[in-house]
Parts: C-alpha cells; sequence; structure tokens
C-alpha cells in the first residue's frame, strides 16, 4: 500500500478576481467584498480581518532572497514553471518543516 498519492488539481476553483483594494492603515491587500459593512467611526480601516481596524500593526515584509524573487516576479520558463506548481510545492512544504525533539530516558 502506497501511504501518499499523486497530486491532482481541484477540478474547479473559485476567483475573487483580483486582491488589490489596500488597506490605509497597514497596506494589506483585500478584496472588495473583505470590508466591514459599518467600519467603527474611530478607525482608519474598513476591514476587520487585516489589523482588526488599525489597532495591530506590523513590520513591513522584507523581499524574499533573490532567487525566490525572481521566480515571483520573473517571466522566464523556470518562473512560469514554477507559477504553474506553486500549490503543488505549497501542499508539499507543511510535512517538511515539522519540528522535533529528542527526548533522552532519565536513568
Amino acid at each position: 500500500m502506497v501511504a501518499r498519492r499523486e497530486y491532482r488539481d481541484p477540478e474547479s476553483r473559485h476567483d475573487f478576481g483580483p486582491m488589490d483594494d489596500v488597506c490605509p492603515s497597514c497596506e494589506a491587500l483585500h478584496w472588495e467584498e473583505e470590508k466591514v459593512v459599518a467600519p467603527p467611526k474611530d478607525t482608519r480601516s474598513p476591514y476587520n480581518i487585516s489589523s482588526n481596524h488599525g489597532k495591530v500593526a506590523l513590520d513591513k515584509l522584507k523581499a524574499p532572497p533573490e532567487p525566490l524573487h525572481r521566480l515571483f516576479l520573473g517571466r522566464d520558463s523556470q518562473a512560469q514553471e514554477f507559477w504553474e506548481h506553486i500549490t503543488q510545492y505549497n501542499a508539499a512544504l507543511p510535512s517538511n518543516s515539522q519540528a522535533s525533539w529528542e527526548v533522552k530516558a532519565q536513568t
């Protein structure tokens, strides 16, 4: 018996369209549909899920290292292959990022 199967993309995907709404508080990108209908009056952010209406502030992310940056933004065949299979790579990584600790028996 084999413990794993070949990855297959889902038959259909839902598309929310472009994620191009910028939160004025934290500059996170959102879909238009994520806006809160009636945000609190004492807030700069119409989104509850990004920065809790501006109450949470995070440092900006640093640019990824060069090989990864090129794959994300490149137009060459290697970057295209990366984007075609990115969900497969993402699905494979969680099993490779587990931590473990050695437990020594007491004598």
